[in-house]
């Protein structure tokens, strides 16, 4: 009996040592906190990223703070990472701190894991208890855009060790390309390269002088930039803030609202099945749409033989266009960029593509051909023919020459509007 209770003491004993010796040995908690992250996100038509970001951390700690953590998602390619110093001047009436500052280059390791990069930042300057810091980076980055029609993206801020009491994220796009909700006005610093001339000047130390001044005039702008904003508060350690959206080239701004018009088109194709013959049925009950007899005479079908073949030939030439826009502009165009082993799919994607095209073309001229006859069919698909060189020709004369991926899209931009 005393030999198992030596026993469980013993192994009471180890085990109270090992937990107090592995709690030891854990890594403390950082010892600062993050009162703001700002973003300022510009996309291109590369589906490429550039991002000027802003962190301010704050010392919570007893002791000072030398580096800091943070892991930023997607393949990025970091540019530029300066600290803002401020540094403070004392004499016999006090002390004041330089607002107008300077920014000294930072040096950091970097860490690749399987979706973002993590990085060890050394401060120029330590972080006093109580006292805050100010990060400055301007990095690319891919892997948040997903293009196939439009392009979707899914901005996603840097992950923190701590919490981040408040995150604002500002998203633009070139000046050839429209972004679905974004601010109408103009954003005089979404180009940033003003600041990468400046930043070029740390390559022989601390940026002063004019160059500061430009650094500082984009850091200032990051806090409050226009575009698309979103805000997020109070982010757990390790979480990260997703910004979704969508953008195109100006001249195809009306399929950033794709979904809407299909959904419209669906409800309207619905109504038209499931609803038409119910509304018919009551309007034709006041004789509204009563009908006479003579009007599905032969004589009367033949009426308006010029409106009905004019109609259908165009309905025709602007599905068949649309065909080419679609396939052998943007699927083609997608499957070329982003993979090159799907090169191998082209084929097949043409082939549908002139397929499809045959189908919308001569399938108005077949269903006019076998409700009037054929003449009216073979002159349905004289009419297509006509429409498509008339509409081109137009297209043409109106925007002069473009890229074919867009030509198409310009025209219906301004038919829309």
């Amino acid at each position: 009996m005393k030999f198992k209770i030596m026993t469980a003491l013993i192994a009471l004993f180890l085990l109270v040592n090992f937990s107090v010796s592995a709690i030891a040995t854990m890594p403390l908690p950082p010892r600062y906190t993050s009162t703001g992250d700002y973003y300022q996100v510009v996309f291109d038509g590369e589906s490429e990223a550039s991002v000027l970001a802003k962190f301010v951390r704050m010392n919570t700690g007893n002791g000072t703070v030398d580096e800091i953590v943070f892991e930023i998602p997607g393949n990025v390619i970091m540019k530029y990472m300066f600290q803002e110093i401020h540094n403070k001047t004392c004499n016999d009436f006090g002390c004041y701190t330089d607002w107008m500052g300077t920014y000294a280059p930072l040096s950091y390791s970097s860490e690749e894991l399987s979706k973002s990069v993590k990085y060890t930042v050394k401060l120029n300057k330590v972080i006093e208890p109580g006292e805050t810091g100010t990060i400055i980076l301007y990095y690319k980055a891919m892997g948040y855009v997903d293009s196939v029609i439009n392009y979707n993206f899914d901005f996603e801020t840097a992950k923190s060790p701590t919490d981040i009491e408040y995150t604002r994220v500002a998203i633009s796009v070139d000046s050839d390309l429209y972004l679905r909700g974004g601010s109408t006005s103009v954003d005089y610093k979404s180009n940033f390269g003003g600041f990468e001339a400046a930043a070029k000047m740390s390559s022989s130390g601390m940026v002063t002088g004019e160059y500061a001044s430009q650094i500082r005039g984009y850091s200032q702008n990051i806090q409050y930039a226009s575009g698309y904003v979103k805000e997020k508060r109070n982010l757990d350690p390790w979480e990260s803030f997703h910004v979704k959206g969508v953008y195109n080239y100006s001249e195809l701004s009306f399929l950033t609202y794709l979904t809407e018009i299909s959904v419209g088109l669906i409800l309207l194709v619905a109504a038209r099945i499931f609803l038409w013959d119910k509304i018919k049925n009551a309007f034709a009950e006041t004789g509204f749409f009563a009908k006479r007899k003579e009007a599905e005479s032969y004589g009367r079908r033949r009426e308006g033989r010029f409106s009905r073949i004019a109609i259908a030939g165009f309905v025709s030439a602007v599905a068949l266009l649309v065909v080419w826009w679609l396939f052998f502009s943007f699927l083609l165009n997608f499957v070329s960029y982003f993979d090159w082993r799907l090169q191998s799919f082209s084929i097949l994607f043409m082939l549908m593509g002139v397929v499809l095209s045959i189908v919308v073309f001569v399938l108005p001229s077949i269903l006019i051909g076998k409700r009037y006859g054929t003449t009216d069919g073979v002159l349905t698909m004289v009419a297509s023919i006509v429409w498509v060189i008339l509409i081109l020709s137009a297209i043409f004369l109106l925007f002069g020459y473009r890229e074919p991926v867009y030509i198409l899209g310009a025209a219906a931009t301004e038919i829309v509007k």
